[in-house]
């Protein structure tokens, strides 16, 4: 018979072998601080919200393209936030939902990914759903004729956040949820994002 000590550390042991490693929480780099912010707007109209936004370029700032508008106004919030810095909208490619505009943020440039991720890769995302910051990992589960998909946190706010490999790499740009499915969200192509880059660098 096992005394109690013993049966205890058995327990412990057989639970940190039957726990799968893919299910720790600790997958997202822990020297993450990635150069994102919460991106208020205000349309011509004096209605507001927010998405997040992130630092694609040195002068250049990543969001959905549902976030952006000829004519509103961008205010930054956050821990990379820059005081007084101005957004101008440069690209805003409503067909893929991809939209980059001139700004500072604070942090290191998000570098983007020259592949997408394979199916059942580990990807994370950093954003202000709600309002508030979160980290939240899942894994990409493919494509449809909307865009890459993966099962990360979406919620509104979050749109616009990147969404990262485990290099730190962004690998497209969240943008929504999958109606009728629980923690699927929709990304844009990388190749989408590519092309918006590159076509803001020519303004």
């Amino acid at each position: 018979m096992l005394n109690c000590g013993m049966r205890y550390l058995f327990l412990l042991a057989f639970l940190a072998c039957s726990v799968p490693k893919v299910f720790e929480s600790s997958r997202v780099p822990a020297t993450s601080d990635p150069a994102v912010i919460k991106m208020s707007m205000t349309d011509t109209e004096g209605n507001s919200g927010h998405c997040t936004a992130w630092k694609v370029g040195a002068n250049l700032v990543a969001t959905a393209g549902h976030c952006c508008e000829v004519g509103n106004v961008y205010g930054a919030i956050g821990s990379h936030a820059v005081k007084a810095s101005v957004f101008t909208l440069l690209v805003d490619d409503d067909e893929h939902d991809v939209c980059i505009l001139r700004g500072v943020i604070a942090g290191n440039v998000i570098n983007l990914a020259t592949t997408s991720p394979g199916i059942g890769e580990v990807v994370w995302t950093a954003g202000y759903p709600r309002g508030s910051f979160l980290i939240s990992d899942g894994y990409w589960s493919g494509n449809d004729e909307n865009g890459g998909i993966c099962s990360v946190n979406v919620n509104p706010g979050a749109s616009g956040s990147p969404v990262m490999n485990m290099r730190g790499e962004a690998v497209g740009i969240l943008v929504r949820y999958m109606p009728g499915m629980d923690n699927l969200a929709y990304v844009t192509t990388l190749e989408s994002v590519h092309a918006a880059v590159k076509l803001a660098l020519t303004k």
